[in-house]
């Protein structure tokens, strides 16, 4: 159950009405919400309408996120991460063993693992298929 009141002195009164519908939110309403002065009433419109969508049950995914190495040549502007050479203090590389150990080195079976890793100028094609 929605909290008219709450939504009305906030000026969301509108997008709690569409929620209850069904309805999807524009780009206006989104912008309303993210300058909304509670931040909480976002977060309990999502919740309202995940209780009726799922009832009270909640899905998560464990996720491994496996760096096998930083060694990278493509120097992207973005990236504070990636060190030039494997002799520059910082660089690292995970052998196969390393990066299974990691993998598997989780509280929870993982259901999904994302190796990712700079464009090593060393590491050759049967690293990654022998990984």
């Amino acid at each position: 159950m929605l909290q008219t009141r709450y939504y009305q002195r906030l000026g969301l009164e509108d997008i709690a009405e569409k929620f209850a519908a069904g309805a999807r939110l524009d780009r206006d309403d989104a912008v309303r919400l993210l300058q909304c002065p509670d931040p909480r009433a976002a977060g309990r419109l999502a919740h309202q309408l995940r209780m009726c969508l799922h009832g009270d049950k909640t899905y998560f995914v464990v996720n491994r996120h496996i760096n096998y190495t930083n060694v990278c040549v493509n120097k992207c502007a973005f990236c504070a991460y990636n060190r030039s050479s494997a002799d520059e203090d910082g660089a690292f590389e995970l052998n196969i063993e390393e990066i299974v150990r990691k993998a598997q080195d989780s509280p929870l079976p993982p259901t999904e693992i994302h190796v990712v890793g700079g464009c090593h100028p060393g590491l050759r094609l049967s690293f990654f298929v022998d990984m």
